[in-house]
């Protein structure tokens, strides 16, 4: 089956539920081709968080089994070839054995669990409190990159990126965390970690 179009799911619609085959994840994909510096129909450029293939808002997603990409190369310091595939705005979403093919964007309380993740530059950025189990994060970085960029705005915010028994792979030089305001935090425990 294919669209024809971006999908989109509003906070209006909570308790929404994307399922695939768990152990077949690669016969569900929900793809596009979307880029930071493309025009939407009133000729403004989208940015990053709109570049996205699939956009949840709703409070209470959950996905299982579906492959979530964008097909767009990002270049490194390229100018508006950044790309998402998923941007999770939702709170309290839990997604498993799923699959990330560029970068996702989360706002939130999130449980990723057994999730596959491939990017190159901050391929895992945002503003939330998730947690990634047993998933495997995978950099497809030619020279260099980095796995998770986390803001916070104040020392007292409740949020980060907590890593636990994940697999780090793939390629480039790879920095686990950058930066992204004065309060990031992002927490690796007990991963495996082989960058070639």
């Amino acid at each position: 089956m294919s669209g024809l179009e971006k999908v989109f799911v509003p906070n209006s619609k909570p308790y929404i539920s994307f399922i695939g085959d768990e152990n077949r994840t690669s016969e569900t994909i929900i793809t596009w081709n979307d880029r930071a510096s493309d025009k939407d129909n009133n000729g403004c450029q989208l940015g990053t968080s709109r570049s996205a293939s699939v956009t949840i808002e709703s409070n209470f997603f959950c996905s299982i089994g579906i492959t979530f990409e964008n097909l767009v190369v990002a270049v490194p310091r390229a100018y508006g070839m950044q790309a998402v595939a998923l941007r999770l705005a939702a709170d309290k979403a839990m997604l498993y054995k799923v699959r990330t093919i560029m970068d996702h964007i989360i706002y939130g309380s999130h449980y990723f669990y057994q999730r596959y993740i491939q990017g190159s530059v901050d391929f895992i950025f945002g503003r939330s409190r998730s947690l990634y189990q047993d998933c495997v994060l995978h950099s497809t970085a030619k020279r260099f990159g980095a796995i998770a960029a986390h803001h916070r705005d104040s020392q007292y915010d409740d949020t980060g990126f907590s890593f636990v028994n994940c697999t780090i792979n793939g390629s480039g030089i790879v920095y686990l965390g950058r930066a992204w305001g004065n309060y990031s935090r992002v927490i690796y425990s007990y991963c495996d970690i082989t960058i070639y």
